[in-house]
């Protein structure tokens, strides 16, 4: 099966489930996160806000900032298929960090710090840290392979966050978010795709490998 047959499939199924499910899903998938020693051994949670298609971990962001770790969420920049994340300030309500950003979808505001992998200040915060990402994708298998909408965001910020963290000797785990409808025994890759290291739905939280 081709990517582009994937994400038609898959988009379909996502399609088909209710607000209803999509709200409670997301809830028993953040449950599972936060019940594990990954969530309460991160010091930082990378996140994001998700769409009307993408499960929610909500859930696992508000708990984050109670508990006081660093959070993070993505932002596009415009033109191009890279993305950059920024810090969430500890000191406003979770509502207010958002902005709607390109294709409807919330990104952090200008209040928001910009969390650059390559910066100084990347170097002294996650140095020795345990970084979690918390990543969406349109398909997912169970060996850990993440099929996303084409556009490489991800792979790309992925490819500088890891190698950032190698520089400052930070842990990165990555954390595949989807609804059980999305996984796959397998997903067409390629060499450039990032593979996570758990997968995260309703069902279960696994560890890949």
């Amino acid at each position: 099966m081709t990517k582009p047959e994937l994400r038609k499939i898959s988009r379909s199924s996502v399609a088909e489930l209710s607000v209803f499910e999509k709200k409670e899903y997301s809830s028993k998938a953040c449950s599972f996160f936060l019940q594990s020693e990954l969530f309460s051994t991160s010091d930082i949670i990378f996140s994001y806000a998700a769409t009307s298609s993408e499960i929610d971990p909500q859930l696992i962001s508000r708990a984050a900032l109670s508990k006081g770790k660093i959070l993070a969420f993505p932002k596009t920049v415009p033109g191009t298929s890279d993305m950059d994340f920024y810090l969430a300030p500890q000191e406003r309500k979770f509502e207010s960090f958002f902005t709607e950003g390109a294709w409807g979808i919330k990104e952090p505001d200008c209040g928001c710090e910009l969390f650059l992998p390559e910066s100084e200040s990347f170097k002294k915060i996650c140095a020795h840290k345990k970084i979690c990402v918390i990543v969406p994708g349109v398909a997912f298998s169970c060996g850990g392979t993440r099929l996303g909408h084409g556009k490489g965001f991800y792979d790309i910020y992925l490819e500088r966050l890891l190698n950032a963290a190698c520089l400052c000797g930070a842990e990165v785990f990555l954390v595949g978010m989807c609804f059980s409808c999305q996984l796959r025994d397998s997903v067409p890759a390629e060499s450039h795709d990032a593979v996570m290291n758990f997968i995260l739905s309703e069902k279960s939280f696994f560890s890949v490998g």
